[in-house]
């Protein structure tokens, strides 16, 4: 059995794959009812209490999508990374697939692709469910733009899993590489603000 049909077959039958998958599929269909009935639900909460919110837009559903994505599916994408990626964790094990390979890549690389194309996946079929029930709800949403959405959060994710990869080679244990990924990504996403910022007070003097 090659390492590539070895890791499909660990992704799915340890359950990893679908938990991967419902997560994103469940966030792309909550994303759009609570956009859309939120507004409802705040504004009917107390008659004593008078909440005026404008009425939710066709991008409010897959802006909803995407937070969840990515934070919450973000941290399970990490999670199913590092357990797939750490494989120094366990030493007995990892001894076991060293000595059989020639190179640490041979066992790195598959496990890599596969996570990543699991996540990737999953992230399009949450964003397909988001968009069709935000068509349904709440309008339309024009196709060009969805697609760079689509296609720009499935690079992030590729991205994510490579930190994970790197943390994990860095650090033993899968905990350990979960925390250590998410503190980089967060770090990076810091300084990103920042530097944003920085452009924008910049513009502002000028």
């Amino acid at each position: 059995m090659s390492l590539w049909r070895l890791e499909w077959l660990r992704l799915w039958r340890t359950g990893r794959g679908a938990a991967l998958a419902a997560v994103f599929v469940l966030f792309g269909l909550v994303g759009p009812l609570t956009a859309r009935y939120l507004p409802d639900l705040i504004g009917g909460a107390d008659d004593d209490i008078t909440i005026t919110m404008p009425p939710p837009e066709p991008a409010d559903g897959v802006e909803d999508y995407l937070q969840n994505a990515q934070q919450l599916g973000l941290v399970v994408t990490v999670i199913v990374a590092a357990s797939a990626l750490a494989f120094d964790s366990r030493p007995a094990l990892s001894a076991f697939y060293r000595t059989r390979v020639g190179h640490p890549r041979v066992l790195l690389l598959p496990r890599y692709l596969v996570v990543t194309a699991a996540a990737v996946a999953s992230f399009l079929l949450g964003a397909l469910a988001a968009w069709y029930e935000t068509a349904v709800l709440l309008g339309g949403l024009p196709a060009s733009r969805m697609l760079l959405g689509m296609a720009l959060g499935s690079l992030y994710l590729c991205f994510a899993t490579a930190v994970a990869a790197l943390v994990a080679g860095l650090i033993r244990g899968v905990l350990a590489t979960v925390v250590g990924t998410l503190a980089l990504l967060l770090a990076l996403a810091v300084l990103a603000a920042l530097a944003t910022a920085s452009r924008c007070l910049g513009r502002r003097e000028v």
